[in-house]
């Protein structure tokens, strides 16, 4: 998932380089004044947006990397914990959850005891 997200975050950071790029040009003399619109930060976004291509962004090492090694560290410990039981099984030991401590044998209900 946040891989996902940080793929959608680049794709939008993406799109902001089309127009950086008409800027570059514009202050380098290679855009006529005529041809270069003010604002247009939308449309130029809008152009760039749809020329970025998410997959591709995704797979890139500076996006996908962290998020691999998350993943295969979490497999790790997952399996790890399978095979050497650092977290336990999950149960309660029964000095901690005695019944009579949660609820005392006045409080029980009868059944049965007529």
């Amino acid at each position: 998932m946040f891989w996902l997200i940080e793929g959608s975050w680049k794709s939008f950071q993406q799109a902001n380089y089309h127009r950086l790029r008409t800027i570059e040009a514009f202050m380098r003399g290679k855009i006529a004044v005529q041809d270069f619109r003010l604002p247009d930060i939308t449309g130029a976004w809008s152009v760039g947006w749809r020329a970025t291509n998410l997959l591709r962004i995704m797979l890139r090492p500076r996006v996908f990397l962290p998020h691999a090694v998350v993943v295969m560290v979490g497999n790790g410990m997952w399996v790890a914990n399978l095979r050497l039981n650092f977290i336990g099984s999950g149960e309660v030991p029964r000095s901690i959850a005695a019944p009579d401590a949660v609820f005392p044998p006045s409080t029980r209900s009868r059944r049965g005891s007529r």
